[in-house]
């Protein structure tokens, strides 16, 4: 492995400190991003709310309320190299206090030949490894970078509690060396060809139980714990062709017809095969399918 070298492990607790930041949370009273101080000795985390500009000086002062009030100095802080513990206000705040002894050099330059060995670890697996490749009608995963999921959604939904990836999508073509077609539900509104590191393998649990998806995807807020009987009817609106919608009129298992209600197609994606069924069933299927009608 290299020059890698394990932690000393801390002879008692709050000797020594792990710091790092979670960011890209939804605003909530102020705060965008929160603190984590761990105790290297019991693992027990402090968990400090941070307010989006958050200079030096007032990280050093949330760390000495939230931290150094109730547990005393750390011998070490051990951080990524983010510029409020390398910075100016951290330096200062080590000086007056000489407990703390080696911030400077564990959050900044000693870090640095971990992370050259695994450059060097990382270009060995990296020739070792097969290219990914797929066939058509495999089925894979897209990744969500911040400009797909640009695209694909509003400001509504923030991008801090997006998912990783969605899907899984069905392989249709391969385009190129390194590119490959897929088949897109309608909410996604992007052209369907992605070069291949943006696509993961997706690997099906076989278990009955454990197969269907339990969570919605990530453009959609809604999901139903009851189980649709029917669909009755549908309805399109909208402004322009381009802009029209269709809504499903849904029977919920163990209510009356009269309790039945409008859902938009989006939503229904836990029950696809029965929307599908539906559209199959009814003479409109075309007006249905060109209006807004897929997912």
């Amino acid at each position: 492995m290299g020059l890698l070298q394990p932690l000393p492990i801390p002879e008692k607790p709050w000797q020594s400190r792990n710091m790092d930041f979670i960011v890209r949370f939804p605003e909530v009273k102020g705060f965008w991003s929160i603190l984590v101080v761990v105790n290297r000795f019991s693992k027990y985390g402090i968990f400090i709310p941070m307010p989006n500009a958050c200079p030096a000086d007032v990280a050093a002062e949330l760390i000495m309320k939230n931290v150094v009030k109730y547990f005393g100095l750390a011998e070490d802080i051990i951080s990524y190299r983010d510029s409020k513990f390398t910075g100016r206000s951290l330096k200062v705040f080590a000086q007056q206090h000489t407990g703390l002894q080696r911030i400077e050099p564990i959050a900044g330059t000693s870090q640095g030949q971990p992370r050259k060995s695994y450059k060097e670890d990382k270009e060995v697996c990296k020739q070792a490894s097969k290219d990914l490749e797929f066939f058509v009608k495999d089925r894979a995963l897209l990744k969500l970078t911040p400009q797909i999921w640009k695209k694909i959604t509003d400001k509504r939904y923030h991008k801090g509690l997006v998912q990783k990836y969605d899907g899984p999508f069905e392989i249709v073509q391969k385009v190129g060396a390194v590119a490959y077609k897929l088949k897109l539900q309608e909410r996604f509104k992007l052209h369907p060809t992605f070069h291949v590191s943006f696509l993961k393998k997706f690997h099906e649990d076989k278990a009955e139980r454990r197969q269907q998806v339990v969570r919605a995807p990530p453009t959609v807020r809604k999901q139903f714990e009851k189980k649709l009987t029917k669909i009755l009817d549908h309805r399109t609106f909208g402004a322009s062709k381009k802009n029209l919608r269709t809504e499903y009129l849904v029977q919920w298992e163990g209510e009356d017809v009269a309790d039945a209600t409008w859902e938009k197609v989006v939503t229904l994606w836990q029950f696809e095969d029965k929307v599908n069924s539906y559209i199959r069933s009814v003479s409109t299927r075309t007006s249905i399918s060109s209006s807004g009608g897929d997912f």
